[in-house]
């Protein structure tokens, strides 16, 4: 082995535990949902809890199929409706930030501890 090719042996092995590490921050809370909605779905079978007080997730979903297209029209409102916030709250942002960095009376000001 030559002096540049035994320095990158550590640096990818501490690439493959970051790998694993983003891998199991994906996969742990993915198993957690899955867990939980099963659980859900058998405590409401077993225990015949009435869908008024806690539907079970199969019917949940079931009724959200019948009515895919009223909710996708509705989810589409509330993106606009986030997005529009979203620009409005830049417009506003930005400017108001360049103008407290450049005035010296709005930076003391808006500042907790003035200097």
């Amino acid at each position: 082995m030559t002096e540049q090719t035994q320095p990158l042996a550590p640096r990818t092995a501490a690439r493959n535990r970051f790998r694993l590490a983003d891998f199991n921050e994906i996969t742990i809370p993915a198993i957690t949902l899955v867990a939980v909605v099963l659980l859900w779905e058998v405590v409401c079978q077993v225990f015949s809890v009435p869908e008024y007080l806690v539907p079970a997730p199969s019917r949940i979903w079931a009724d959200s199929m019948l009515m895919k297209e009223a909710m996708a029209e509705h989810t589409l409102v509330s993106v606009r409706t986030i997005l529009l916030g979203f620009v409005l709250s830049i417009a506003v942002s930005f400017p108001l930030a360049v103008l407290i960095t450049y005035s010296r009376f709005l930076n003391k000001r808006s500042t907790p501890c003035s200097y």
